[in-house]
């Protein structure tokens, strides 16, 4: 029996991956866009709370993945865009398909490692506690919206650094490294906490199948590095130098809460869930991701 599918943050670099994945895989795909073009796609603005809610109803899964990206400065109106658009957004999609009886039976949300501390030298599963900073608050409030998606099964996603060719972290250290501008941030000790987009893809098609995942999913793979570890990694595989330094004064001083909270934080996130229903990744370690990535 096919399964219908509707993708909220489909235009990104995670949503197109997926549309094409699950697409490819059979399923029926649709996604939730801000445009009323195209035969699968269902117009919504949350901003202005609309949505076609004609064509939002009878989906087996939903995966919601839009939100403002989280790079650029962070001014006051960009961190405004940042929560917005991530925890009212989530609520407003959630209250819609409850009003309308249409609650799927999978609702698959998008999160963040960066929930946890970001200066704690614990490993963090999913049963760690919350931080304080900004982007933890930011991922507590989307993830209270998201589980308020009753009676459906609810997984939220907390990705860590998403690699790929395409998107994500990999092509701006890329192309600084071609720069000859690969070096430590800081003191390049701080934790980084990562995983492939094609074990992405994977991750959530197995947490489709499998119905006894729900709940927070940290979406990383299990061995994290350092920052001076990935970028040598990096270094070594391109063959250029790494001695490119910024100290974190200077980091802090040019971008305040931004530097602590995306630069200078250290997260050791470790996917015990996935684990525990023994997931094989394809990409555990590092170097096979970059040479996958990179070359």
């Amino acid at each position: 029996m096919t399964k219908y599918v509707l993708i909220s943050g489909s235009t990104g670099f995670m949503g197109k991956k997926m549309t094409k994945f699950f697409s490819d895989k059979g399923l029926d795909v649709y996604q939730l866009i801000r445009t009323k073009d195209g035969e699968k796609s269902i117009y919504w603005n949350p901003e202005k709370k609309l949505i076609d809610q004609e064509k939002i109803r009878n989906f087996d899964i939903v995966i919601h993945l839009s939100g403002e990206p989280i790079g650029g400065l962070w001014t006051k109106s960009k961190l405004a865009k940042i929560y917005k658009s991530r925890v009212e957004a989530t609520k407003f999609l959630v209250e819609t398909l409850q009003r309308l009886n249409a609650a799927p039976k999978t609702f698959i949300s998008a999160s963040a490692i960066g929930y946890y501390n970001h200066k704690s030298d614990t490993v963090n599963t999913e049963d760690s506690e919350a931080g304080e900073s900004f982007l933890s608050k930011v991922c507590e409030g989307w993830e209270n919206e998201a589980n308020k998606m009753k009676p459906s099964r609810v997984v939220n996603l907390r990705f860590g650094n998403v690699l790929g060719k395409t998107g994500g972290l990999l092509p701006t250290l890329k192309l600084l490294h071609k720069l000859m501008l690969g070096g430590k941030l800081g003191d390049g000790k701080q934790y980084v906490s990562w995983v492939a987009i094609d074990d992405v893809m994977r991750i959530i098609d197995f947490v489709i199948q499998n119905e006894e995942i729900k709940g927070p999913l940290n979406v990383v793979s299990p061995n994290f590095v350092t920052q001076e570890e990935f970028g040598r990694e990096i270094s070594k595989i391109m063959n250029k130098p790494f001695f490119f330094h910024i100290p974190k004064f200077l980091l802090k001083l040019l971008l305040g809460r931004q530097a602590n909270e995306m630069i200078l934080s250290s997260i050791k996130a470790y996917p015990k869930k996935l684990k525990d229903f023994n997931f094989q990744f394809r990409y555990e370690n590092l170097t096979s991701a970059l040479n996958s990535y990179l070359v």
